[in-house]
């Protein structure tokens, strides 16, 4: 189904130089991103997009280095952005979202845990942003919720030992997942909202984002968690 690839990006990625099939823009990630995405999307006539960009490391938010503004600029404001720009183009069908297990658009900010992953603010701008999505109101749209990222550079590596170490103990939405696996799940929820018209909103956290892996697919949760 897929013909090919379009990346709007900060930076060019060398591994994807002279792959006929991957086309690579380099754009401003700011608020103004809908200038430059709208006509790219139209003119290669992009049916699904993936949104996956995000502060990095958000426990480095938490310090000097950044501030409130900044995460909820690249977290909420320029994703959303996005998002609109996808309807503007008028031939994205479907949109889907990386974001985290436990979003929660009603997540109360703590000065405690500042902008770190799993405090109220993070939790609070993850679920915003799959408001925001939704009302943007394409055809279908997929929120992914993984917990700890295997196989990501913004994921200290301390972090991902010990969470492996624990993670025979902790519920499945709290297991760790590998970002290859994370991406396979994307890909494979929007090729069936693409050719079978899935739900026009669904969360996968837990056990339908592992299903995702598996022959049989477990259901997402449709609609607002």
């Amino acid at each position: 189904m897929c013909t090919g690839i379009v990346l709007l990006n900060r930076r060019k990625l060398d591994k994807y130089e002279g792959e006929p099939r991957v086309t690579q823009h380099i754009v401003e990630m700011d608020s103004n991103i809908a200038t430059a995405a709208v006509p790219l999307l139209r003119d290669a006539g992009v049916a699904a997009c993936f949104v996956t960009m995000g502060v990095g490391k958000p426990s480095k938010v938490k310090s000097e280095q950044a501030t409130r503004e900044e995460f909820e600029k690249v977290d909420l404001e320029i994703p959303t952005a996005f998002a609109q720009a996808s309807k503007s183009a008028g031939c994205v069908r479907h949109i889907s979202l990386l974001g985290s297990v436990g979003a929660d658009a009603t997540a109360k900010p703590s000065r405690i845990t500042g902008t770190a992953a799993g405090g109220g603010l993070y939790l609070g701008v993850k679920g915003k942003v799959e408001n925001n999505f939704e009302a943007v109101g394409l055809e279908s749209a997929a929120f992914f919720r993984p917990c700890t990222l295997i196989g990501n550079a913004n994921t200290p590596s301390a972090a991902a030992s010990i969470h492996k170490m624990v993670s025979w103990a902790l519920p499945l939405k709290f297991k760790e997942i590998h970002i290859e696996d994370v991406g396979k799940a994307m890909v494979r929820a929007a090729v069936d909202s693409l050719e079978n018209k899935g739900p026009a909103v669904a969360r996968y956290e837990g056990a339908s984002l592992f299903g995702l892996l598996e022959d049989k697919p477990a259901a997402a949760a449709p609609g607002s968690s």
